[in-house]
């Protein structure tokens, strides 16, 4: 999982932050949502799982976790999401997802297949994407049956969809 931009402050550490930033410009999605499960305190009965493609990346993340003492209950996998996804038993909580990096919309299927009923499916970078990739994804996310979906007119595009 990767941000674009960097947060305003960071959750610890601000120096290694600001060096993972300016090197990869990634693993801040993960650590915000490891930090926010520690202060809620249900870090003991929870798992986060990032995935990146790019071993230099995933090395980054892994390091960056070390430093912020998240490591005991987040894990960084080198893959592809669809791939991961497939490999998985356990029912998912919440997907935050830079919808840039999957291949197709069938991707968007399995994640709705591994969510809780009530998970949450968080989209970012949406406004990024062609316009009939954007047509067909807001087709999928707004299908009533299945989802209850808000889109967040940020600069790049974020939507919340929760699982029926």
């Amino acid at each position: 999982l990767m941000l674009r931009r960097p947060p305003r402050s960071t959750p610890s550490n601000s120096s290694a932050a600001s060096d993972v930033y300016k090197r990869q410009n990634c693993g801040y999605s993960i650590l915000w949502m490891a930090k926010a499960i520690r202060d809620s305190g249900t870090d003991e009965c929870s798992v986060i799982i990032g995935i990146e493609k790019d071993s230099q990346k995933v090395k980054i993340v892994r390091e960056f976790i070390e430093l912020t003492r998240f490591s005991y209950f987040t894990k960084v996998f080198e893959s592809d999401v669809y791939e991961l996804l497939n490999t998985m038993v356990d029912l998912i909580d919440i997907v935050l997802i830079d919808i840039c990096t999957i291949r197709d919309l069938q991707c968007i299927k399995t994640i709705y297949q591994k969510l809780k009923p009530g998970g949450l499916l968080i989209t970012y970078n949406i406004f990024k994407l062609p316009k009939n990739y954007v047509d067909k994804l807001f087709k999928e996310i707004h299908n009533s049956r299945k989802w209850v979906t808000t889109i967040i007119a940020t600069k790049s595009g974020l939507s919340i969809s929760i699982k029926k």
